[in-house]
């Protein structure tokens, strides 16, 4: 499906009888997740309602927030809300509840950077002790004839403590 072609929608109206028709497509937005990709279109809200015999009546209505995660706090306001000016009750969903799907794939790739990250992390300090033993280890004796010189354990310490934070922070 590209720009500019046709596309066919078949539908079920309020009625429950099928309904066709033609669209052109005006333009491609992808989500990344590809049931949704496949099966998601949007069209104007006259054009919606004329085809789902509707007439001014509305099916769904969508905010766009500009953190997605405020939906779950504004749930029970906007239920208040519309009940207080329409005296009915509506159902609300936040974004997680509507696509459970998209939510659970957001879930796991936060999840899989968190590991990645510890995994990486746990990499590097693996390596930097390596580094730090093999130096210690061919620099033994080294230490030995420091000692022997006079010079005080305290200030070996000092030096290997220099070592090992230039080898974190550098």
């Amino acid at each position: 499906m590209g720009i500019g072609e046709k596309l066919i929608l078949t539908t079920g109206d309020i009625k429950g009888e099928l309904v066709q028709e033609v669209f052109i497509v005006k333009g491609i937005f992808r989500t990344g997740l590809k049931n949704i990709d496949e099966n998601l279109i949007f069209i104007p809200l006259s054009t919606a309602q004329t085809l789902l015999n509707l007439g001014n009546k509305i099916h769904e209505i969508v905010y766009l927030l500009n953190n997605a995660y405020q939906s779950k706090a504004l749930k029970p306001l906007l239920i208040k809300k519309l009940q207080e000016k329409y005296q009915k009750r509506y159902e609300v969903l936040s974004w997680e509840e509507f696509f459970p799907s998209l939510a659970s794939t957001i879930r796991m790739f936060d999840f899989s950077v968190v590991l990645m990250t510890l995994l990486l992390f746990m990499l590097v300090s693996l390596l930097i002790g390596n580094t730090l033993i093999m130096s210690f280890q061919e620099r033994y004796f080294e230490f030995g004839v420091l000692l022997a010189l006079g010079t005080s354990p305290g200030h070996i310490r000092l030096m290997i403590l220099a070592e090992v934070a230039g080898l974190a922070f550098f």
